[in-house]
């Protein structure tokens, strides 16, 4: 083998390995800024059908500077945010609270209620987490009574 054609090899490899080095450190600097929400019910702040309070936490190494949150189920109500939710900082906790828009009529069937949160990082990437409570669990804690009419 010809010196050139080592020197050529040897080049096309270290090209090869510098790039991945260069999207191994872009994935580690967008994990540095990654938001984590953690979703869960604020049972002492709930009160069933009047508002339904539910806590994000940031456990992640980034801030989530734009959050947006539907609540939804089959329980007989329709469920609005009472106030934009705020960027929420590393380790930062926020309540959001939901009060009903519309009440329907109450059907024993109904099971679940559902909060979607979706929010971006630094970089502009969605992320999406949720929560589901079932008629139960509402009942276990008191939110919703069992004998509702």
């Amino acid at each position: 083998m010809q010196p050139e054609w080592i020197i050529a090899i040897a080049t096309l490899a270290y090209a090869f390995f510098t790039g991945w080095v260069i999207l191994e450190m872009r994935r580690d600097r967008r994990a540095l800024h990654l938001p984590i929400l953690v979703v869960q019910l604020k049972e002492a702040e709930a009160k069933y059908p009047v508002s339904l309070v539910f806590t994000l936490k940031n456990i992640g190494k980034g801030p989530a500077p734009k959050c947006e949150a539907f609540c939804e189920g089959d329980i007989g109500i329709k469920w609005k945010l009472v106030e934009d939710i705020p960027p929420i900082g590393i380790n930062e906790t926020q309540d959001i609270r939901f009060e009903p828009e519309q009440i329907y009529p109450y059907d024993p069937q109904d099971n679940y209620i559902r909060l979607e949160v979706e929010y971006l990082d630094i970089f502009k990437k969605k992320y999406e987490v949720s929560i589901s409570v079932d008629q139960q669990t509402l009942v276990s804690l008191g939110i919703l009574h069992a004998s509702r009419p």
